[in-house]
């Protein structure tokens, strides 16, 4: 997105002139990926008047990986139809970092590329019920 109308459609939301494929460079440490995602250079503003040629969601972002769990276990009270139940979830149980997604603007040179966020970490959750 160059963050400009430069197309004078009246929207502000322009895609940008590809110049050659932004793809990813090679062999990378995740700290220099997740400063540098793709090729920023791949990517010009478009012509005065006219739709830049950048398709629809052309970049990739870092892929989505958790894992959750849950285990419960009921207990019988005084009476057939009582009973306890104990549960626990475990959200992310890997506790598995996820990054967003790099910032795609033209209009912000200096964190164009950059990966600056990410989800939380594990979240352990407990439960107590009663059934009557």
């Amino acid at each position: 997105m160059t963050g400009s109308d430069v197309a004078l459609s009246g929207v502000g939301y322009d895609r940008p002139d590809v110049v050659h494929a932004p793809a990813a460079l090679g062999d990378r440490s995740k700290q220099q990926s997740l400063a540098h995602w793709f090729d920023t250079s791949a990517f010009t503003t478009n012509q005065k008047g006219r739709y830049g040629n950048a398709g629809r969601n052309i970049l990739r972002a870092p892929g989505l990986v958790t894992w959750d769990l849950s285990v419960q276990k009921n207990f019988p009270l005084f009476r057939e139809r009582q009973k306890l139940q104990f549960r626990t979830d475990f959200l992310n149980i890997m506790n598995h970092m996820n990054f967003d997604a790099p910032n795609a603007n033209l209009a912000a040179p200096g964190t164009m590329g950059i990966i600056s966020s990410g989800s939380g970490g594990r979240v352990v959750q407990l439960a107590l019920r009663v059934e009557f």
